[in-house]
């Protein structure tokens, strides 16, 4: 169960750099309906919604502060 976890968080880590479902399908050589899946699971989850601006600042932020890491564009 882990290691799907930190699939998940990989894609998201990637989305919110790229804010492109293709290009993180690219970069993490994952097919197109993959990413998409676990983006609607990230969803499910959080109760956010990847298209709202103000839900992807506030999950952008949480995976500053949970991973420490910076996430460029």
């Amino acid at each position: 169960m882990k290691r799907k976890n930190n699939g998940i968080l990989d894609t998201l880590k990637v989305y919110l750099a790229t804010r492109n479902v293709a290009e993180t399908s690219r970069i993490l050589d994952r097919h197109r309906q993959t990413v998409l899946y676990q983006l609607g699971k990230i969803e499910e989850y959080t109760g956010m919604s990847l298209k709202s601006y103000d839900d992807l600042y506030l999950l952008e932020t949480c995976i500053r502060l949970h991973f420490g890491l910076s996430i460029s564009r």
